[in-house]
């Protein structure tokens, strides 16, 4: 199937000390010209071993799976510069030991916390031709409850987070040297988490511009990023 993708990854932190295992698949189907259906899932296998289990090398691990599901409905219009997608997530962590890329890493919160069962809708639009060119954003919603201190099993607060990201690409066209390589983003997060005194937010404006460091020119042409040895 050509639109089906699987990706198999593992990590160790520290021999006997941690391992992760991540299997990921995605499945994209066409509904009709303009609309694709996204189907994805992911299941992580996180292991505390030897003595980070709290006993000597080869005692008995600690496993702590964790499974997401994520379905996108994708508009892609007429043209390159028409776009909207809609994305619903589901996840559930038993116990995590440290960050994975799940579905709900957003801006602020991982929803990754001890039993923390979450759900995630999302919206995305390409701006470029009702607004401005090279304009775009997305807003995420997620809500995590469940969630417990792994320590002393005690509940731990219910949270939501509001997510707004704004995406600026002008084209530009002269000066030469901003061409493609300059462009502008603005995130926002808000977080409501249960009995908090009061919300928490943050934004940040981050200007991106791409160089390429490592141009030389070799035989009286510039070469970008390439070394050549004779």
């Amino acid at each position: 199937m050509k639109d089906l993708r699987i990706d198999v990854d593992r990590a160790v932190r520290r021999q006997h000390v941690q391992h992760a295992s991540m299997l990921e698949g995605d499945y994209r189907h066409a509904l009709s010209e303009d609309w694709k259906l996204r189907l994805g899932a992911q299941f992580t296998d996180q292991r505390a071993v030897g003595d980070a289990a709290g006993g000597q090398r080869g005692q008995e691990e600690l496993e702590h799976p964790e499974r997401g599901a994520r379905v996108q409905a994708l508009y892609t219009g007429a043209g390159p510069d028409d776009g909207f997608s809609i994305t619903g997530v589901g996840q559930h962590d038993p116990v995590a030991l440290g960050q994975l890329p799940g579905y709900l890493s957003l801006i602020d919160q991982d929803f990754d916390r001890a039993n923390e069962k979450a759900v995630l809708i999302g919206a995305a639009y390409d701006f470029s031709k009702l607004v401005l060119p090279g304009l775009s954003a997305y807003f995420n919603f997620a809500w995590g409850w469940d969630a417990i201190n792994p320590s002393t099993r005690a509940d731990a607060p219910d949270q939501a987070e509001y997510d707004l990201t704004v995406d600026y690409r002008p084209a530009f066209k002269t000066p030469a040297f901003l061409q493609g390589m300059m462009w502008l983003r603005v995130r926002s997060a808000i977080l409501d988490q249960q009995d908090a005194s009061q919300l928490g937010w943050q934004v940040r404006i981050i200007l991106n511009w791409e160089r390429d460091l490592l141009s030389i020119r070799l035989d009286g042409a510039a070469e970008r990023g390439v070394t050549r040895i004779r």
